[in-house]
């Protein structure tokens, strides 16, 4: 294993995998800020997982709560929840070569990237797929 932006390379089967080893923080703004500060994504394959706990986060600013006043109630059951969770990520492993199986890149008459997105006011998508064309019209 090796690291590789943030993320670990298991070079043996060449995927990207994630690694979580959260210290314990407490039920704070601060606390939330920091476990959400220590999941280092620079591609964004776990925003989707990061992107509940910064919606949590800013709820808790636009209640005005401060940086070290504890929560409890519905916000510690929505953070333990998420937290309890997070070490699912260990099973996310995302392929560090992309080709569609059987094709060789010399064997490709159109190499195209279809990019899609859409947003929300508190969330946004996007997806991008690569579609290749072979010589012999073969399209994956």
């Amino acid at each position: 294993m090796d690291r590789v932006l943030g993320v670990r390379w298991n070079f043996n089967k060449d995927e990207l995998e994630f690694c979580v080893r959260l210290k314990e923080k407490p039920f704070t703004r601060r606390g939330i800020l920091s476990t959400i500060s220590s999941l280092y994504d620079p591609l964004g394959f776990v925003a989707p997982v990061i992107l509940s706990a910064k919606i949590l986060l800013q709820d808790l600013c636009r209640r005005k709560f401060g940086w070290d006043e504890p929560f409890c109630g519905e916000y510690e059951r929505v953070w333990s929840t998420w937290l309890q969770e997070l070490p699912e990520l260990a099973s996310v492993a995302v392929p560090r070569y992309i080709q569609a199986t059987g094709v060789s890149y010399a064997s490709l008459k159109t190499l195209q990237l279809h990019h899609f997105a859409d947003a929300s006011t508190s969330r946004s998508g996007v997806v991008t797929y690569l579609r290749t064309v072979s010589c012999n019209e073969q399209i994956h």
